[in-house]
């Protein structure tokens, strides 16, 4: 669909080939970007989150509204446009998603596609990072990327190279929940983070990824946050969480 839609379009063909083009050289960056702007101003910090079932699965984005809410200070609200198996190519061809992420309602549009491990898909990320940064400037809006895992069996180091690097090729934030994921495995291997599938989510891993975006939006220690998922997220847990948690974004964390 979206080689038909670009095909149909010259206009927006040559707009995806001239900014492919100009990042291409830098797919395989991983300098230091500068340092990142100060947390959103405001009592509700809009977000919107594009992505695909890594972000709907268990509702990440009610997550971490409901982490949010649960602590003083400013709420997080995030409009969610993921669609199953999207990468952001697919969601750079629907031109509603382009126009509302220009669009100046939001502080943050927070990105994410799958795991995207090898160095080809880890370049196909670092490009279309890199092409939506310039349409979410275009809205004063600040790019970050939610860094997600591996398939339970995959390559989970790769796909947290490869989002480090997207985002610093960018100059994007970064929630890195990739890294939280690997921490927390090494802390207690018995955690299910992953579901039946071995691919998606658990409600203890959607948990686990709604606290680090929301630690690293409100610029707040995992600590500060609440328990606001007891049926399925023990003491244990939660213990575990907030380390890895602490450790995933004091190593790799960027608004």
């Amino acid at each position: 669909p979206l080689t038909t839609m670009l095909t149909a379009s010259p206009v927006l063909s040559l707009l995806v080939g001239l900014l492919l083009a100009a990042c291409g050289d830098d797919a395989g960056s991983t300098e230091t970007p500068p340092p990142p702007p100060p947390p959103p101003a405001g009592d509700v910090i809009d977000v919107l989150a594009l992505g695909n079932s890594l972000t709907y699965t268990w509702n990440v984005p009610l997550l971490v509204q409901q982490l949010s809410a649960a602590v003083d200070g400013p709420t997080i609200r995030i409009t969610s446009r993921a669609q199953a198996n999207w990468s952001l190519e697919e969601h750079w061809g629907d031109l509603g998603a382009q126009a509302e992420a220009r669009s100046g309602r939001y502080a943050i549009v927070m990105m994410q596609q799958g795991a995207s491990t090898l160095p080809a898909s880890g370049a196909h990320l670092t490009s279309w990072t890199q092409a939506w940064a310039g349409i979410i400037r275009q809205g004063n809006a600040r790019p970050a990327l939610y860094q997600v895992w591996a398939p339970v069996n995959g390559n989970l180091d790769a796909a947290i190279a490869n989002y480090e690097a997207a985002a610093n090729a960018a100059n994007t934030g970064l929630y890195p929940v990739g890294r939280a994921w690997r921490e927390a495995r090494r802390l207690d291997p018995t955690i299910p983070l992953w579901s039946s599938d071995g691919l998606h989510q658990g409600p203890q891993g959607a948990w686990l990824a709604a606290l680090v975006i929301a630690s690293v939006i409100l610029d707040r220690p995992p600590a500060d946050f609440p328990n606001t998922l007891p049926t399925h997220v023990t003491a244990a847990h939660l213990t575990v969480f907030r380390q890895a948690a602490t450790t995933a974004i004091s190593t790799a964390g960027r608004r």
